[in-house]
């Protein structure tokens, strides 16, 4: 009898518009981010590939990927663009004009 070995692989189920809307994206993206994620969402329809071995091919994690990949199946395409403020730590307290003030009275100080 035959032992399995390695990891369980992963198929995607997509229709073949979608298919081909993501594979369009990926070729005509100039975003790293959202490169990665249409290749994501790409080997996973392929179905040759566990998601240790996406994640080692896209160089992600392996909980990005499954998060990449679930956020696909719930929104679609629009969930491989990069959001904007999402984590990046605290909000910076102080306005452009207060940085740009501060910075400046610092240069004239000799802080820099």
């Amino acid at each position: 009898h035959c032992m399995k070995t390695g990891r369980p692989r992963f198929r995607l189920a997509i229709e073949s518009d979608r298919l081909t809307e993501v594979e369009t994206l990926y070729r005509k993206t100039k975003d790293v981010r959202v490169k990665e994620r249409a290749q994501t969402i790409l080997l996973a329809a392929d179905g040759d590939h566990s998601y240790e071995r996406i994640a080692q091919t896209v160089g992600q994690a392996r909980s990005s990927i499954q998060r990449w990949i679930a956020a696909f199946e719930r929104e679609g395409i629009y969930a491989l663009y990069s959001r904007q403020g999402r984590g990046g730590g605290r909000p910076n307290p102080m306005k452009d004009a207060e940085v740009k003030a501060a910075f400046e009275q610092k240069l004239k100080e000799g802080a820099w």
